[in-house]
Protein backbone atom coordinates (compact mmCIF):
# COMPACT_ATOMS: atom_id res chain seq x y z
CA UNK A 1 0.00 0.00 0.00
CA UNK A 2 1.21 3.28 -1.15
CA UNK A 3 0.14 6.72 -1.08
CA UNK A 4 0.70 10.14 -2.90
CA UNK A 5 -0.55 13.63 -2.97
CA UNK A 6 -0.66 16.55 -5.31
CA UNK A 7 -3.15 19.32 -5.28
CA UNK A 8 -4.92 20.27 -8.28
CA UNK A 9 -4.04 22.91 -10.72
CA UNK A 10 -6.53 25.94 -11.84
CA UNK A 11 -7.60 23.57 -15.01
CA UNK A 12 -8.10 20.81 -13.38
CA UNK A 13 -10.23 21.97 -10.72
CA UNK A 14 -13.32 22.37 -13.09
CA UNK A 15 -13.53 18.52 -14.10
CA UNK A 16 -16.07 16.26 -13.28
CA UNK A 17 -15.27 14.05 -10.45
CA UNK A 18 -14.77 10.85 -12.87
CA UNK A 19 -11.93 13.08 -14.87
CA UNK A 20 -10.34 13.88 -11.26
CA UNK A 21 -10.42 10.40 -9.87
CA UNK A 22 -8.85 9.48 -13.26
CA UNK A 23 -6.19 12.20 -13.39
CA UNK A 24 -5.44 10.88 -9.53
CA UNK A 25 -4.89 7.13 -11.28
CA UNK A 26 -2.34 8.32 -13.38
CA UNK A 27 -0.43 11.19 -10.88
CA UNK A 28 -0.33 7.55 -8.82
CA UNK A 29 0.83 5.33 -11.21
CA UNK A 30 3.28 7.77 -12.79
CA UNK A 31 4.74 8.60 -9.42
CA UNK A 32 5.39 4.75 -8.43
CA UNK A 33 5.91 3.70 -12.49
CA UNK A 34 9.16 1.91 -12.03
CA UNK A 35 8.08 -0.16 -9.18
CA UNK A 36 4.22 -0.66 -10.31
CA UNK A 37 5.95 -1.62 -14.33
CA UNK A 38 6.73 -5.14 -13.56
CA UNK A 39 4.23 -6.72 -12.31
CA UNK A 40 0.17 -7.12 -11.36
CA UNK A 41 -1.17 -4.14 -9.20
CA UNK A 42 -4.45 -3.21 -7.83
CA UNK A 43 -6.34 0.27 -7.65
CA UNK A 44 -8.53 1.22 -5.27
CA UNK A 45 -11.31 3.76 -5.94
CA UNK A 46 -14.25 4.75 -4.85
CA UNK A 47 -15.31 5.47 -8.08
CA UNK A 48 -17.53 3.04 -9.52
CA UNK A 49 -17.61 3.66 -12.96
CA UNK A 50 -13.72 3.92 -12.65
CA UNK A 51 -13.66 -0.06 -12.16
CA UNK A 52 -14.58 -0.48 -16.34
CA UNK A 53 -11.87 2.03 -17.39
CA UNK A 54 -9.66 -1.16 -19.62
CA UNK A 55 -13.18 -2.10 -20.82
CA UNK A 56 -14.66 1.58 -21.85
CA UNK A 57 -14.65 2.75 -25.46
CA UNK A 58 -12.14 5.48 -25.79
CA UNK A 59 -14.54 7.94 -27.19
CA UNK A 60 -13.22 11.54 -26.49
CA UNK A 61 -8.98 12.75 -27.18
CA UNK A 62 -8.96 13.29 -23.33
CA UNK A 63 -9.83 9.72 -22.83
CA UNK A 64 -7.15 8.48 -25.36
CA UNK A 65 -4.39 10.84 -23.85
CA UNK A 66 -4.67 9.69 -20.32
CA UNK A 67 -5.26 5.64 -21.74
CA UNK A 68 -1.55 5.41 -23.57
CA UNK A 69 0.15 6.18 -20.05
CA UNK A 70 -1.73 2.82 -18.53
CA UNK A 71 -1.06 0.51 -21.61
CA UNK A 72 1.60 -1.74 -20.44
CA UNK A 73 1.05 -1.96 -17.19
CA UNK A 74 -0.90 -5.03 -15.33
CA UNK A 75 -3.04 -3.58 -13.09
CA UNK A 76 -6.99 -3.88 -11.94
CA UNK A 77 -9.00 -1.53 -10.79
CA UNK A 78 -11.20 -2.44 -7.76
CA UNK A 79 -14.67 -0.17 -6.36
CA UNK A 80 -14.45 0.59 -2.67
CA UNK A 81 -16.74 2.54 -1.48
CA UNK A 82 -15.58 6.38 0.63
CA UNK A 83 -17.01 5.17 3.87
CA UNK A 84 -15.03 1.80 3.85
CA UNK A 85 -12.23 3.53 2.97
CA UNK A 86 -11.28 4.78 5.81
CA UNK A 87 -7.45 5.11 5.16
CA UNK A 88 -7.23 7.36 2.30
CA UNK A 89 -10.28 9.66 3.26
CA UNK A 90 -8.80 9.85 7.10
CA UNK A 91 -9.24 13.23 7.13
CA UNK A 92 -11.96 14.40 4.99
CA UNK A 93 -14.35 12.10 6.80
CA UNK A 94 -13.16 13.44 10.32
CA UNK A 95 -15.88 14.32 12.66
CA UNK A 96 -14.31 17.04 13.77
CA UNK A 97 -14.27 20.58 12.17
CA UNK A 98 -11.29 21.31 10.36
CA UNK A 99 -10.49 24.25 12.73
CA UNK A 100 -9.67 21.16 15.31
CA UNK A 101 -7.11 18.92 13.12
CA UNK A 102 -4.90 22.25 12.53
CA UNK A 103 -1.36 21.60 14.30
CA UNK A 104 1.62 23.34 14.00
CA UNK A 105 5.31 22.01 14.62
CA UNK A 106 8.46 22.10 14.52
CA UNK A 107 11.58 20.59 15.13
CA UNK A 108 14.87 21.56 15.91
CA UNK A 109 18.69 19.33 16.23
CA UNK A 110 19.40 18.10 19.47
CA UNK A 111 23.00 19.46 18.59
CA UNK A 112 22.26 22.74 18.79
CA UNK A 113 22.51 23.03 22.58
CA UNK A 114 26.14 21.56 22.11
CA UNK A 115 27.00 24.07 19.23
CA UNK A 116 26.25 26.76 22.05
CA UNK A 117 28.39 25.13 24.55
CA UNK A 118 31.30 24.72 21.76
CA UNK A 119 31.50 28.34 21.49
CA UNK A 120 32.98 28.58 25.28
CA UNK A 121 35.81 26.39 24.52
CA UNK A 122 37.03 28.30 21.21
CA UNK A 123 38.36 31.71 21.79
CA UNK A 124 37.56 32.64 18.10
CA UNK A 125 34.05 31.95 18.65
CA UNK A 126 33.74 33.17 22.34
CA UNK A 127 35.13 36.64 20.67
CA UNK A 128 32.56 36.79 17.79
CA UNK A 129 29.35 36.12 20.13
CA UNK A 130 30.71 38.84 22.88
CA UNK A 131 30.63 41.37 19.89
CA UNK A 132 27.75 40.40 18.56
CA UNK A 133 25.76 40.53 21.49
CA UNK A 134 26.47 43.96 22.24
CA UNK A 135 26.27 44.93 18.56
CA UNK A 136 24.96 43.17 15.93
CA UNK A 137 26.02 45.13 13.00
CA UNK A 138 29.74 44.71 13.88
CA UNK A 139 30.28 41.88 11.49
CA UNK A 140 28.01 42.28 8.48
CA UNK A 141 27.96 37.81 7.17
CA UNK A 142 27.70 36.97 11.06
CA UNK A 143 24.54 37.60 12.93
CA UNK A 144 23.18 36.57 16.05
CA UNK A 145 19.77 34.37 16.52
CA UNK A 146 18.64 32.60 19.68
CA UNK A 147 22.14 32.62 20.96
CA UNK A 148 23.58 30.90 18.13
CA UNK A 149 25.71 32.31 15.49
CA UNK A 150 24.96 32.18 11.75
CA UNK A 151 26.93 32.96 8.72
CA UNK A 152 23.83 33.92 6.46
CA UNK A 153 21.58 30.94 6.37
CA UNK A 154 24.30 28.37 7.77
CA UNK A 155 25.01 27.89 11.70
CA UNK A 156 28.60 29.00 12.97
CA UNK A 157 30.37 25.61 14.85
CA UNK A 158 33.34 27.02 14.92
CA UNK A 159 36.65 25.27 15.87
CA UNK A 160 35.18 22.31 17.89
CA UNK A 161 36.06 18.97 15.86
CA UNK A 162 34.44 16.91 17.88
CA UNK A 163 30.77 18.32 17.11
CA UNK A 164 32.20 19.00 13.40
CA UNK A 165 32.60 15.29 13.01
CA UNK A 166 29.21 14.20 15.36
CA UNK A 167 27.18 17.01 12.77
CA UNK A 168 29.09 15.44 9.34
CA UNK A 169 28.51 11.90 10.39
CA UNK A 170 24.43 12.79 11.40
CA UNK A 171 24.28 14.16 7.97
CA UNK A 172 26.30 11.22 5.99
CA UNK A 173 25.55 8.36 7.79
CA UNK A 174 22.23 8.87 9.16
CA UNK A 175 19.07 7.22 7.61
CA UNK A 176 17.94 10.40 6.89
CA UNK A 177 20.76 12.13 5.45
CA UNK A 178 21.89 9.10 3.40
CA UNK A 179 25.02 9.28 0.99
CA UNK A 180 24.50 12.23 -1.26
CA UNK A 181 27.90 12.18 -2.83
CA UNK A 182 30.57 14.66 -1.01
CA UNK A 183 29.74 17.72 -2.61
CA UNK A 184 26.68 18.04 -1.05
CA UNK A 185 27.45 16.27 2.37
CA UNK A 186 30.22 18.81 2.42
CA UNK A 187 27.72 21.96 1.48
Amino acid sequence: MAFVSKSLGPRSRGLSTYKKEYLAILVAVEHWRSYLQHGEFTIFTDQKSLMHITEQRLQTPWQMKLYTKLVGLQFKVVYKPGSSNWVADALSRHPLPPEQLNAISSSSPTWLSDVVAGYDSDPTSRKLLQELALNCDIHPPYTLINGIIHVGDRIWVGDNKTLQLRIFEALHSSAIGGHSGFPVTYA
